[in-house]
């Protein structure tokens, strides 16, 4: 199974946090991004062996996408642990550090994803709209200057479906203003 982690960046005065959403309680901590990521992987462990200690099976993942869309989670950086787990709960781990790019860390075309990651950060910010006006699909449609088709495809995260042009005119017809921030890429070390 794939457990996708969300890591929150530490610095010097704050420590690297990871969170593990599909298994609920289980997080880490560390000084380094390294420590934290080894804690992530005992905590998993731990968490997998006491679920097979009480007879229930190891959860399902969901999509990743499911989880970057939160709010909270929003600026983290993403892993992957493979978990293999037998019938006496031994786990192995591989955990894949992102570049920044959830799309690139699961093998889509370099040039492809990062254009799937503008238009997931704008589409998260629509659907925050959506939320924090609880607009049903009628006043979304209204709201953006779009046919509740639209709607329906925004709120399935139908990401294929968008362009970043259309993205951007739904949000200024939302009263956002949209600008572009060209910046390095943020390095990771692999792990």
């Amino acid at each position: 199974m794939r457990y996708p982690i969300a890591i929150e960046w530490g610095d010097a005065k704050h420590a690297f946090g990871v969170v593990v959403p599909d298994l609920p309680g289980c997080f880490s901590a560390g000084d380094t991004l390294d420590e934290a990521i080894s804690n992530a992987q005992k905590a998993i462990t731990l968490s997998l062996e006491d679920r097979v200690r009480q007879g229930d099976a190891p959860p399902k993942t969901k999509p990743i996408k499911t989880h970057w869309k939160k709010a909270k989670f929003k600026g983290w950086e993403w892993a992957v642990a493979n978990v293999k787990a037998d019938a006496t709960s031994s786990v192995d781990f591989v955990t894949h550090t992102t570049v920044g790019s959830v799309f690139f860390d699961l093998g889509l075309p370099p040039l492809e994803a990062p254009d799937l990651d503008r238009k997931s950060n704008l589409m998260f910010e629509l659907e925050r709209i959506v939320q924090r006006h609880k607009l049903n699909s009628v006043k979304a449609a209204k709201r953006f200057g779009v046919d509740r088709n639209v709607i329906k495809r925004l709120k399935s995260g139908d990401i294929d479906f968008f362009t970043v042009d259309l993205l951007i005119q739904m949000l200024e017809r939302a009263g956002k203003v949209v600008t572009v921030v060209v910046s390095n890429r943020k390095r990771v070390r692999a792990v």
